[in-house]
């Protein structure tokens, strides 16, 4: 998807043999229709569908998409004849936008000890994060808030919490992804001392997120703990690495996006896009070292 006016590329949906698509009104909403399935996304979050319609052996053609009444229609016909029948799908709950003023998040320590939890309100502006003992969910601390200033446009969340512990689980990365449609994102982000309970950091990013891409989608500590590995959103933009002493960008690597997963010695990152890139070389690798493009991914442990 790209933005006309600017000539960018805002949004890459991954979807098979596409054969006709529709936006709703609005601009919020893409429907695809392939060989197999009819596809529904909003158009601020392309990483994943919000609805799903298989299609046994039948063809589609003339796709409509209506997020006011909350129907999806589409002529369908058999493949290789002409449609003649017109089937309109019930989607509202797809189309419904109760979710967004209460988004929650969370992520334990690389020893399952701790566990972080993020709550955002898109409706009060602020994101809400806590920090405590996994084995004891009653005693938390209460983070800093963060804002939630992001202009809405649409029905998708216009923020995203974003959370990182470093590899000795000393230290958490949090933050908000401020997401805006005709503009590079911005993040802001601090670092949580676990033991001190209090923020040591608060380095100052934004400038980084520029080339395509208008919303931040991951958040990882580099090797050694000594950098912070931010990535744009999946098929789209690049990731980009901060030096945490200097404060400063230490390069961005083009194509490389989505959900990161750094493994245990901090020597290989994969991305949930499908992208390998051997560390500290930041060298891409071939597709024998990644997954290839999924929705989540983590490593085990011993990393192997």
């Amino acid at each position: 998807m790209w933005d006309i006016r600017s000539g960018e590329e805002v949004a890459a949906f991954r979807a098979d043999a596409v054969q006709t698509l529709a936006f709703s009104e609005d601009g919020a909403f893409l429907a695809t229709a392939g060989n197999d399935e009819i596809l529904l996304w909003r158009t601020d979050m392309p990483h994943m569908p919000v609805f799903r319609h298989v299609l046994p052996a039948e063809a589609v053609s003339d796709l409509r998409v209506d997020a006011e009444e909350g129907w999806i229609r589409y002529v369908s016909g058999t493949r290789g004849a002409w449609g003649s029948v017109v089937r309109t799908l019930d989607v509202e709950d797809a189309f419904t936008d109760d979710w967004r003023d209460d988004n929650a998040e969370a992520r334990f320590s690389p020893d399952g000890r701790t566990l972080v939890t993020s709550r955002t309100m898109e409706a009060a502006g602020r994101v809400r994060f806590r920090i405590g003992d996994a084995r004891e969910p009653g005693r938390t601390v209460e983070l800093p808030e963060m804002p939630c200033r992001a202009e809405r446009k649409t029905s998708a969340p216009r923020c995203l919490a974003l959370m990182a512990f470093s590899s000795d689980g000393r230290t958490l990365a949090y933050g908000v992804s401020e997401q805006r449609p005709t503009a590079h994102p911005l993040l802001h982000v601090s670092l949580w001392d676990v033991a001190r309970r209090r923020v040591t950091a608060s380095p100052r990013l934004k400038e980084a997120f520029t080339g395509g891409g208008n919303w931040l989608a991951s958040l990882a500590f580099g090797p050694r703990d000594a950098s912070l590995i931010i990535a744009q959103a999946p098929f789209v933009g690049a990731t980009h690495i901060w030096d945490l002493r200097r404060h400063t960008p230490v390069t961005t690597l083009p194509g490389v996006n989505g959900t990161l997963a750094l493994r245990p010695d901090g020597r290989l990152l994969v991305t949930s896009s499908g992208q390998a890139v051997a560390l500290p070389a930041r060298r891409k690798l071939s597709g024998a070292h990644s997954p290839g493009s999924t929705a989540a991914l983590t490593f085990s442990p011993d990393g192997r």
